[in-house]
């Protein structure tokens, strides 16, 4: 997977931890494409790596980053917040406290429901915080300026 804005993920790793209070990420370096096809917007796999989607998530934030300008469309920016939502919700699943074995780590966390919509309202509750630690000025502008909606609703 392709860089975006000169090490935002490791940035957004970074603002995670600090919002958190975690001590350390169980995130082993490695991104990644959800399967083609699938709905799924991002997700944790157990050796530690990251998935995210390449349209809904990737793009968004790459073409953010290719016109640094901060003219875009509202929908563009709510498209922007939901790919940056998604990557601090991930990241979080990978924050933990100090002394946490990796393998049992990323294993406690796989496809709990509870854990999917803490992880969820904490990405959307602490993102502007998050967007201002990992982007640059003129783009956590954009991205506080606009809502978008919860993917774990229920």
């Amino acid at each position: 997977m392709p860089d975006v804005g000169d090490g935002l993920w490791e940035r957004v790793r970074d603002a995670v931890l600090a919002e958190s209070g975690a001590d350390r990420s169980l995130w082993n370096g490695v991104l990644m494409y959800t399967d083609p096809g699938t709905a799924c917007f991002g997700e944790v796999r157990r050796d530690g790596s990251v998935a995210l989607h390449r349209d809904l998530v990737v793009q968004p934030l790459q073409q953010m980053y290719a016109s640094p300008e901060r003219i875009a469309t509202l929908h563009q920016w709510v498209q922007r917040r939901a790919a940056l939502v998604t990557a601090v919700h991930e990241f979080t699943h990978l924050a933990v406290p100090a002394g946490t074995d990796p393998a049992r780590g990323a294993v406690s966390i796989w496809h709990v429901k509870i854990a999917e919509a803490v992880a969820e309202a904490w990405a959307h509750a602490c993102l502007d915080r998050i967007a201002a630690r990992a982007l640059p000025p003129h783009l956590a502008a954009g991205i506080k300026d606009v809502a978008c909606a919860h993917q774990y609703p229920d």
